[in-house]
């Protein structure tokens, strides 16, 4: 079951995505950029950290089938696929 969400520009909501879920996120009037914040569930201390990521992959781009880390390096999602659609991009939840 997939749902859509349409978030105005300077906005934002909550999604909850469960391990193993996708999702896809699609800039679709195109030259935003978007902002993405994670965290790990009934764990305030934990979320994504762009950083430790960084650090992980070694490399400041995100490329095809690398990993998104929490600020304690555990695992937290996969950069699955990014499709210039309208820049779009694919993660699935680790």
């Amino acid at each position: 079951m997939s749902k859509e969400y349409i978030i105005p520009a300077c906005s934002g909501i909550k999604i909850d995505v469960k391990q193993g879920q996708n999702i896809t996120v699609i800039d679709i009037e195109g030259g935003q950029v978007v902002d993405f914040f994670a965290e790990v569930t009934n764990s305030q201390n934990e979320f994504l950290s762009t950083g430790v990521t960084i650090d992980c992959n070694e490399s400041l781009k995100l490329k095809i089938g690398d990993t998104i880390y929490t600020n304690l390096y555990h695992p937290m999602m996969n950069f699955h696929e990014f499709l210039d659609l309208g820049k779009r991009c694919h993660y699935n939840s680790s």
